[in-house]
C-alpha cells in the first residue's frame, strides 16, 4: 500500500518532549550526579590517603635506614634557641635536607653534630640530601591556612602547627591536601617507664594538626590525623 504522506508531514508527525518528560529526564539525570559525584569523591579522598600513607613510609624508612644510620640520632635545638622552642623543639623533616650542624653549630643536646659532613672512613655524618624530591616550604604560622576561603580565617596556628614543627621557608615536603608532613613526639608512661614514641604526621583531609592522646589499650587516637611511627624508646 502506497504511503501518500509527503517528508515535511513525516517530519512534522514525530512528536516531540512535552514538558513534563522534559521536566523528568532534567530529574533523574540530577539523582544520577547525586549518587555518582559523592562516590568519585570519596574515591578521590581514599586516594588522597593512600599517597599519603605511601609518602610517609618513604619518609619513614628513609629516616630509619639512612639518616639515623648516619647520624645516629635525631636532632634537638639548642636551649638558647627559643625560636625553635629551645630544648622543646622537634626534629623535623628540613634535617633531611639540611646539615643540623649549619642551624646549631656543634652547642646542640646531642654530640653527632660536632660531626659536620659524612666521611667516608668512619661512615658517620650528614649525608644528604637525603630526599630527592624539591622541598616546599613550611609556612608562617600566622598567616590563613585557607587563603582562597574569606570566610575561613583561621590561621595555621589555629589549624595546630606550630613554630616547633618549622620555621618560616624551612625545607619539608607536603602531603596531598597542602599540608607540611611533620615529625611528632608523643610520650607514654608505662610503669615506672617513659616511652618517647617519634612519628611521621600529616594533617589528614580535615588539613588540622589534631590534638593527640592514648586510648585506654595503648593505641593513639589522633582524629583524622596519619601517623606513622618511626621508632619508640625508653629514656
Amino acid at each position: 500500500m502506497k504511503n501518500n504522506r509527503s517528508a515535511p508531514q513525516l517530519a512534522t508527525s514525530r512528536r516531540a518532549l512535552t514538558l513534563l518528560e522534559l521536566v523528568m529526564v532534567v530529574s533523574i539525570l540530577a539523582v544520577l550526579t547525586a549518587m555518582v559525584v559523592p562516590g568519585m569523591n570519596a574515591q578521590h579522598e581514599e586516594t588522597r590517603v593512600a599517597v599519603a600513607r605511601k609518602s610517609m613510609q618513604d619518609l619513614r624508612d628513609t629516616i630509619s635506614n639512612r639518616y639515623l644510620v648516619d647520624m645516629g640520632d635525631l636532632p634537638r635545638a639548642n636551649v638558647a634557641d627559643s625560636n625553635r622552642g629551645g630544648s622543646a623543639a622537634l626534629p623535623q623533616l628540613h634535617f633531611l635536607f639540611v646539615n643540623p650542624r649549619q642551624m646549631y653549630g656543634t652547642g646542640t643536646l646531642i654530640t653527632y653534630t660536632s660531626v659536620n659532613d659524612y666521611d667516608a672512613s668512619t661512615r658517620i655524618g650528614w649525608n644528604g640530601p637525603y630526599v630527592g624530591t624539591t622541598p616546599a616550604k613550611y609556612p608562617a604560622i600566622s598567616d590563613k591556612r585557607f587563603p582562597k576561603d574569606p570566610n575561613d580565617t583561621r590561621t595555621w596556628s589555629d589549624c595546630g602547627f606550630t613554630a616547633n614543627q618549622g620555621l618560616l621557608n624551612d625545607q619539608t615536603l607536603n602531603d596531598p591536601w597542602g599540608s607540611p608532613y611533620t615529625i611528632r613526639l608523643m610520650s607514654q608512661t608505662l610503669g615506672s617507664d617513659t616511652i618517647i614514641s617519634e612519628y611521621v604526621t600529616s594533617a589528614g583531609p580535615n588539613r588540622a594538626s589534631d590534638t593527640w592522646t592514648y586510648n585506654v589499650d595503648g593505641s593513639l587516637n589522633a582524629g583524622d590525623d596519619l601517623a606513622l611511627l618511626i621508632r619508640s624508646r625508653k629514656l
